[in-house]
This record gives C-alpha cells, structure tokens and sequence, in this order.
C-alpha cells in the first residue's frame, strides 16, 4: 500500500506544481494585457487619424457615421478647428494581384478627391506596390466619379494612367477608389453623378 502512495505522490507532485505555474502565468498574462490594453487603443487611434490627415489634411476631428441606405458601409466626416465640415473619408478594398488592396480616400463635399491612400497592400514588391507612389496617387486629386485606368500617356479628366506591368493591381486601386466615390453619392444624395 506504501508502494502506491509513494507511486500517486510522484505523478501529483509535479502536476500540481507545473497546474500553479500554469495558472500564475495565466495571472500575469491577465495582468499585463489589462495594463497594456489602454495603450494599445489610443495608439490605434492615433494611427487610424494619422491615415485619416493623409487623405484629409485639413481634418482635425474625425466623426464615424454609417450609412444605412439601400447598401451598409461606415464613414468619417472631418471638421476643421473651427468646427466647420471640410470633407469624408471613405475605406474600401478592392482585390488586386497579390490580395486585397485597401484604399482610404478623402473627398470634399463637392465630390471632388483630395488625397488616395493604400492602407493595406500585399502586392509584389517593385510592380504592383507602385500604386503607393505619388506619381500614382496624386493622378487621383481633383478627380471624381467615373474613374477609369488608360495606359496612355495623356489620361483624360477622370482617367488614371495605369501602371505598366501592374494593371490588376491599378484596377484594384481604382475600383476601391471609385467604391468610396460611390458611397459619397450616397450619403450625399445624388450629388456628383
């Protein structure tokens, strides 16, 4: 009988041993997310209105709304210091080559584009990356609704000169450019069609 004692306390030993470590590392774990937890967000934050002053530079307070019309998307509206409404933001993602392609685009309210930007990119390095670059997305200031990509060197009012050897990766940034377009037509009525 002393055998089995002797035999049970050798497999409860270290299973009570190794369950208190598990469970005190559980408890710091806890502690550590609840102290960082707080931090974490307002950097988020900060990032998202950093991504936000990008496309809309004269925003300084950006307002969430959502739209609940015939289609359901989520938007910003930016104000100026002095309160006064300067512009949306819209995030839409189209598929491109290597994944999807999310774009944050500033509009005025007039319809009219004030900055593009590619929020999350996985395209192949050197080629389709290229619709990051300015000579890319500065094409898209001052247009509006009925973009299109052309491969000429003389782009139209609202067409955008794509990229050579990256088309799919120009359309995607134009689909998700025109997405946010469309949703500013909605919430504004019609306007800029």
């Amino acid at each position: 009988m002393k055998k089995n004692n002797t035999n049970l306390m050798q497999i409860l030993k270290p299973t009570i041993v190794l369950g208190m470590i598990c469970f005190i590392t559980a408890l710091l774990l806890a502690l550590v997310n609840s102290i960082t937890l707080e931090p974490i967000k307002a950097q988020e934050l900060a990032q998202e209105n950093e991504a936000k002053q990008l496309v809309m530079p004269q925003g300084v307070d950006f307002i969430e709304k959502e739209y609940l019309g015939d289609k359901h998307f989520y938007y910003n509206e930016a104000y100026d210091q002095d309160g006064k409404l300067v512009g949306y933001i819209f995030k839409n993602r189209a598929h491109g080559y290597g994944g999807p392609i999310t774009v944050n685009v500033g509009v005025d309210p007039d319809g009219i584009i004030i900055g593009v930007k590619a929020m999350d990119l996985t395209e192949t390095p050197g080629i389709g990356t290229q619709v990051e670059d300015p000579a890319f997305t500065d094409q898209f200031i001052g247009k509006t609704l009925g973009l299109r990509a052309v491969s000429g060197t003389n782009p139209g009012d609202n067409e955008i000169q794509a990229i050579s050897g990256a088309t799919t990766s120009s359309n995607a940034f134009i689909e998700s450019v025109q997405m946010s377009l469309g949703q500013f037509s909605l919430i504004s009525g019609g306007k800029n069609e």
